[in-house]
C-alpha cells in the first residue's frame, strides 16, 4: 500500500513464480507491480514495471501492472512487458482468471476509482488472457451490471476516475482477451472519463480529424481517408493518407485465411493490439458473452470519452452468443448521453 510518493528510475521486474501463494488461504488478493493499493493523495510517478502473473489466478480479485487499486495518481508510468493471465494458445480460451464478479485486471491499474487519475502512462506490450465472468442482463440497471461482471482492460480494468493521455500497444503483439465480461482496449468498463488515449501515433490522427470537422472540411476528410488498394493481398478500402494507413488494423482472420491463426504469435503480431471476447472454436455451446469495445466494453451513463481513438488494433468476437455478446469498434455497450 502506498500513502506517499513512489518515484522510479529503473524497471521493476516481477517474474513468474516470484509470488508464492501456496501458504495463503485468502482468495481476495489485490496486486500491483509497484503497489497493491495507491491511496488518496498518494502518487506513483515515473515507475516502469514488467510483471508476470500466470499461476494461481483464482487468488486475485484485482490485478494492475502498476497498482491493483488506484485512489490517487499514477503518472508517467509504463508497463514495459509481461503477462497477466494464462498463456494464449491457438486451441482454446483461458480457463481461469477474473472469474468472480467485480474482478478487475488492467495494464496500469485494475481499478481506477472516482477522483483517481491515470495520466501520461504507457503500456508497451502486454498479454492479458483470462476466463472472466458475466451475469449481466439487458434489463439490469447500471450499478447492477457493473457488479455482475468482470472488468478487463488494456490500461484500466474498471474506471470511475480519469484516464488521460495514455496509450497502449507501442510494440506489436499486445492482447486483451477474455471469454466473458467487460473487455476493452483502454478500459473494461468506464464510468469516468477517458481523454487523449489510444494506440501508438493516434493523437496526431485524432487532432487532424478534429480540425477537419471543426472547419467543416468533411469533403476533404472523406477524400483523404478513402480509396481502394490491395491490403494483405486482398482488395480493401484503406486511407489515402499514409499517417492513417499506418493506423489501420489488420483483420487477422482474413489475413490468415483461418480464424485459428488469430491467436498465434504471427496472428497477434499483425496488430499493435488484439481485443477479444473469445469463445471455444471447437465447442459451439461454449460461447463468449459480455460487452466488447476497442476503447471500452461498457460505457455507463456517467462515462465520457473524447479525443480518443483506437490504433492498429483488431477487435474480435470469436463464437459469441448472439443474445449476450455486444460488440463495438469503439464502445461495446454505451449508456451515456454525453458528447463523444
Amino acid at each position: 500500500m502506498n500513502k506517499g510518493t513512489i518515484i522510479g528510475t529503473e524497471t521493476c521486474t516481477v517474474q513468474p513464480n516470484a509470488l508464492d501463494l501456496d501458504g495463503l488461504t485468502a482468495a481476495d488478493i489485490t496486486l500491483g507491480g509497484a503497489a497493491g493499493r495507491n491511496e488518496k493523495d498518494a502518487t506513483i510517478n515515473n515507475v516502469q514495471v514488467a510483471l508476470n502473473v500466470t499461476e494461481k489466478l483464482a487468488k486475485y480479485r484485482t490485478l494492475g501492472g502498476v497498482a491493483g487499486v488506484n485512489n490517487g495518481t499514477l503518472q508517467n508510468c509504463a508497463f514495459t512487458a509481461g503477462q497477466l493471465g494464462e498463456n494464449i494458445t491457438d486451441t482454446a480460451p483461458a480457463a481461469a482468471g477474473a472469474a468472480e464478479v467485480r474482478d478487475a485486471i488492467g495494464g496500469v491499474a485494475g481499478v481506477n476509482n472516482r477522483d483517481a487519475k491515470v495520466e501520461n502512462c504507457t503500456v508497451r506490450k502486454i498479454r492479458i488472457n483470462v476466463l472472466g465472468i458475466t451475469n449481466v442482463e439487458s434489463s439490469q440497471d447500471v450499478e447492477t451490471k457493473l457488479n455482475n461482471a468482470s472488468h478487463v482492460g488494456g490500461i484500466v480494468g474498471r474506471n470511475s476516475g480519469t484516464i488521460q493521455n495514455s496509450i497502449i500497444g507501442t510494440d506489436n503483439g499486445s492482447a486483451v482477451i477474455a471469454k466473458y465480461g467487460f473487455v476493452g482496449g483502454i478500459a473494461g468498463s468506464n464510468a469516468g472519463e477517458i481523454s487523449g488515449c489510444g494506440g501508438k501515433d493516434t493523437a496526431a490522427a485524432v487532432s487532424k480529424i478534429k480540425d477537419w470537422l471543426e472547419n467543416g472540411e468533411t469533403d476533404t476528410m472523406i477524400a483523404e481517408l478513402k480509396y481502394s488498394q490491395a491490403v494483405d493481398n486482398k482488395s480493401e478500402t484503406a486511407s489515402a493518407d499514409t499517417a492513417f494507413t499506418a493506423l489501420r488494423g489488420v483483420d487477422a482472420v482474413r489475413a490468415g485465411d483461418d480464424y485459428t491463426t488469430v491467436y498465434t504469435e504471427n496472428g497477434l503480431a499483425k496488430n499493435q493490439l488484439t481485443v477479444a471476447l473469445r469463445g471455444s472454436a471447437t465447442k459451439s455451446t461454449e460461447q463468449a458473452a459480455g460487452y466488447l469495445g476497442g476503447v471500452t466494453g461498457y460505457n455507463t451513463d456517467t462515462g465520457v470519452l473524447h479525443d480518443t481513438a483506437t490504433g492498429k488494433w483488431f477487435v474480435y468476437c470469436d463464437n459469441g452468443n448472439v443474445d449476450n455478446a455486444v460488440i463495438g469498434g469503439m464502445i461495446g455497450q454505451n449508456e451515456s448521453d454525453k458528447d463523444m
